[in-house]
């Protein structure tokens, strides 16, 4: 419903359009979306190009990873040839936390774990290089404790406290540019599975990827 006089920045972390190249990290949403199996679709790197980023594309999600398995292959990730020939320049695209949040745990449980390593992973990327955090995504759970579409209660029961309690902060530390303001990062599927329902599949939690 917004209509702006230029287009919108696309780098609001400096140098992430000229990153050589650009690490996919994550689960399931991230591996149908990205690419599995280190092989990214042709079709996406040429979208990638198209839209302003100079650098190669790499994928390293496996559906069903946590967080600590994210951080288990972030060593694999480095050591890739052409990673390791530019690290220090290198972007770091992750969304991860899913697989730690459940219907069976709704906040807190499992927090003290999911802070501690969602911070350990995205400190040891920003150790080197650039990071983009993606928030966790909207996830309508269908059975008890319900997550409903519109209900604000219902939604501690899904990945919203997770995301204001644990990831907007580790945004704000240590990728503090990546925010459209203090809590909100500039890119947030969470919000938008909370606008457009319609994208996740049955399950309330995947779609994104073919939307």
């Amino acid at each position: 419903g917004q209509s702006y006089a230029e287009p919108q920045n696309l780098e609001p972390i400096p140098g992430i359009l000229d990153a050589p190249n650009i690490a996919v990290l994550g689960a399931s949403i991230m591996s149908s979306s990205f690419g599995a199996n280190e092989v990214v679709p042709p079709s996406l790197q040429a979208y990638a190009t198209a839209v302003g980023f100079t650098g190669t594309l790499h994928t390293f999600a496996v559906g069903g990873y946590k967080i600590s398995d994210i951080h288990a292959v972030l060593p694999t990730a480095r050591a890739k040839a052409e990673i390791a020939a530019t690290q220090g320049q290198n972007l770091y695209l992750v969304h991860g936390g899913g697989n730690n949040v459940s219907a069976t745990r709704p906040w807190p449980g499992g927090s003290a774990s999911f802070a501690s390593d969602y911070t350990a992973l995205l400190q040891d990327i920003a150790s080197t290089d650039k990071v983009i955090p993606l928030p966790l995504t909207k996830r309508l759970y269908s059975t008890a404790p319900q997550v409903i579409h519109g209900d604000a209660a219902s939604e501690e029961n899904g990945s919203k406290p997770y995301n204001e309690n644990v990831i907007y902060p580790t945004i704000a530390d240590v990728a503090p540019d990546w925010r459209n303001d203090p809590n909100t990062p500039f890119v947030n599927p969470y919000d938008l599975a909370h606008r457009y329902p319609e994208i996740l599949s049955s399950d309330g939690v995947h779609g994104y990827s073919t939307s």
